[in-house]
């Protein structure tokens, strides 16, 4: 899967270490923001997908993407 490996709890994310350590490091891309937005909506955390969705639309305003996911979770961008 594409989220599969990074060790949080049950299943594993391995994308999302890597997104983390890409924003962390400031050379993330709006992919990395959606990659890691999509690993806390599996683990229950809302207003943390929330945040890296409209981060990813912040820099890359078509990202449809976050825009579906941020619409799957009754927000808006």
């Amino acid at each position: 899967a594409l989220l599969a490996g990074c060790g949080i709890g049950g299943p594993t994310y391995p994308k999302f270490g890597e997104a983390s350590y890409r924003i962390e490091g400031n050379a993330a891309a709006s992919d990395d923001y959606y990659l890691r937005g999509m690993t806390h909506v599996r683990l229950g955390s809302k207003d943390k997908a929330v945040a890296d969705f409209r981060s990813a639309l912040k820099m890359a305003p078509d990202h449809q993407g976050a825009k579906d996911e941020l619409k799957k979770l009754g927000v808006t961008p």
